[in-house]
């Protein structure tokens, strides 16, 4: 379970910070240019400070019953990442990746390609918006804090049919994401308000061999 959960966790919080410096355009796509616009703010957001938070990531079937719930943590700063989630940590300082599983006490680390990191999920969200997805507003959700915009994949083949994110009209940071997955599940992170960090260091997003001295390192470089 762990081995699904946390690429699902990657593609929907890096794809706003991975790859942000390119705005988000679309390619032959019937978009809403509003609802557009707002995700290249949101994207433009957390591209303007590193920020971290807290969050629920909770598994629901298509009754919306819940499966699973689990806690987390996330930092950003610009294509720097750091994850947590039930028991697993990844770390990216924007060249090289380690992810530490605490069951197994092993840390893999890697020097992923743009493809490699397509195929764990964090740009892949990203390349997705730029060139095979619909964007419009959530007509059925209404709020006067919050943006609610779904994003739809022209291609029926991909796992899930729609993202909704939710987006703060104030701040433009996400609220909420929700993954709608052809099989029936919904997969929902909703953040803690994300606070900045004040003086981030590239060590916040860097696997520390001294928290972890007897654990296994796989050096896949």
């Amino acid at each position: 379970m762990k081995k699904i959960l946390l690429p699902l966790l990657m593609m929907v919080f890096v794809a706003f910070a991975a790859n942000a410096q390119k705005p988000v355009t679309m390619i032959s796509s019937p978009s809403n240019a509003q609802a557009k616009a707002v995700v290249d703010k949101a994207i433009v957001a957390l591209q303007q400070a590193a920020y971290e938070g807290n969050y629920n990531f909770t598994v629901a079937g298509q009754d919306e019953k819940v499966r699973q719930t689990l806690k987390g943590q996330v930092k950003l700063w610009k294509e720097k990442f750091f994850i947590s989630l039930a028991g697993t940590e990844m770390y990216y300082d924007g060249k090289t990746q380690w992810t530490y599983v605490k069951d197994l006490n092993e840390v893999s680390i890697t020097e992923p390609t743009p493809m490699e990191l397509a195929e764990s999920s964090p740009l892949a969200m990203v390349k997705g918006y730029s060139k095979g997805h619909r964007v419009d507003f959530d007509e059925t959700a209404t709020d006067e804090k919050f943006y609610y915009v779904s994003v739809y994949p022209l291609n029926h083949g991909l796992d899930y049919f729609r993202v909704q994110l939710v987006i703060s009209k104030k701040t433009y940071l996400v609220n909420r994401i929700k993954v709608s997955q052809r099989n029936g599940d919904r997969v929902t992170i909703a953040l803690d308000a994300l606070t900045p960090i004040a003086q981030p260091t590239v060590a916040m997003f860097t696997y520390s061999k001294e928290a972890h001295p007897k654990a296994t390192v796989s050096d896949l470089r």
